[in-house]
């Protein structure tokens, strides 16, 4: 149990700018938070010392996950006086604290004392994930409000894991703009098929196909980004390989167990030229040099808009009712609520045509 709190204390709080919200007659001061509200600032400042009790399972704008009261029990402070907050809503805790819940770097039990966690957070972790074993999967699926983690030991490892959104499009725009001239100039007698068929059936590819080719390439990658978040980054590594459990962590992991860490929402540039290299040696290997270039031009176009628009759906506020509010909202529930489907970043597309859509919460 905390401190008991009084209702003017509360007010005086949110007078002085720290945003508490009171949940079954207990106070949560969550103003760290804020900033990393998947829902954005501005549904927790709006309710800044009231009672979201009610609100918090309401389906509009979405019913809070578990997870979600989890994230919410590292901003424990104390006790409402009275169960009262500012809205006149009365709380009664009804909260059970005799099952601990894995938060923050910590475990609580809605008080103040903690146990450790399975990893320490003030070391790097990786080399301690790996050794999880069958307690990983479940661990990395249950986010924490962290907002740094380190990975490797040595800096430059570290240095090169990381990435800010705004050198994902400094990397990637100049090289599609060099791929684009290089495909230009090198479309001369361009043919599909012709080797595919022995020269008997060639299907000629004029220059005016470029944008055809390129849009193609950016549709392509919503493919490509589904097939990698449902398969790959959503793998479940086998309990007795450390190696697949760390690449696993490296890839995807990490990103699920600190959802708000903003240097670990795009993918680094250097890891991404693995990607590019392979997808290169695929598409020249398969096509005619001048289409495959403009084609992976669309990939990697398509890549940018994908990376920076995760980053916006994690930090960004959009406004309601538009298209990226909804897509938000529906990656907020593939990251704490139903996290085997919701694959689609940019698109719901692929969710549609391979039936993981993440089903609508109907109003009440």
């Amino acid at each position: 149990m905390g401190r008991t709190i009084s209702t003017k204390e509360l007010e005086e709080w949110k007078g002085a700018g720290r945003v508490c919200l009171v949940r079954e007659g207990r106070v949560f001061d969550v103003t760290d938070f804020v900033g990393m509200h998947p829902g954005g600032e501005k549904p927790l400042k709006n309710n800044a010392g009231r009672d979201v009790t009610t609100l918090m399972t309401r389906p509009n704008p979405h019913r809070h996950s578990s997870n979600a009261y989890k994230l919410l029990e590292a901003y424990y402070v104390g006790e409402l006086e009275n169960g009262v907050a500012s809205n006149g809503v009365t709380s009664n805790h009804t909260v059970s604290n005799d099952q601990p819940t894995q938060l923050n770097g910590n475990m609580t039990n809605g008080s103040s004392s903690h146990v450790k966690d399975l990893v320490d957070y003030s070391k790097p972790v990786l080399w301690q994930v790996v050794n999880l074993g069958d307690k990983y999967y479940s661990w990395t699926h249950q986010p924490i409000s962290r907002d740094s983690l380190r990975l490797f030991h040595y800096d430059l490892l570290e240095y090169f894991s990381t990435s800010s959104w705004y050198a994902v499009p400094i990397t990637w725009i100049p090289f599609i703009s060099i791929v684009c001239w290089l495909a230009i100039q090198q479309w001369q007698d361009v043919s599909m098929f012709s080797s595919v068929f022995g020269g008997a059936f060639e299907m000629p590819v004029t220059c005016g196909a470029f944008p055809l080719v390129f849009f193609a390439g950016a549709l392509l990658w919503t493919f490509v980004e589904y097939i990698l978040h449902r398969f790959l980054f959503h793998m479940e590594p086998p309990t007795n390989s450390k190696l697949l459990i760390g690449l696993h962590f490296v890839l995807h992991g990490q990103h699920h167990k600190v959802p708000f860490h903003p240097g670990r929402l795009v993918f680094p540039p250097v890891a991404a030229s693995v990607f590019v290299v392979l997808f290169y040696f695929i598409l020249t290997a398969a096509l005619p040099v001048p289409i495959a270039y403009t084609l992976m031009a669309g990939v990697i176009f398509g890549y940018i808009c994908y990376d920076l628009t995760h980053y916006y759906l994690h930090h960004g506020s959009p406004a309601q009712g538009t298209y990226f509010q909804a897509l938000k909202s529906y990656h907020v529930r593939h990251h704490y609520e139903i996290q085997d489907k919701g694959f689609g970043i940019s698109s719901k597309l692929w969710d549609i045509v391979f039936d993981t859509l993440i089903p609508s919460v109907k109003a009440e």
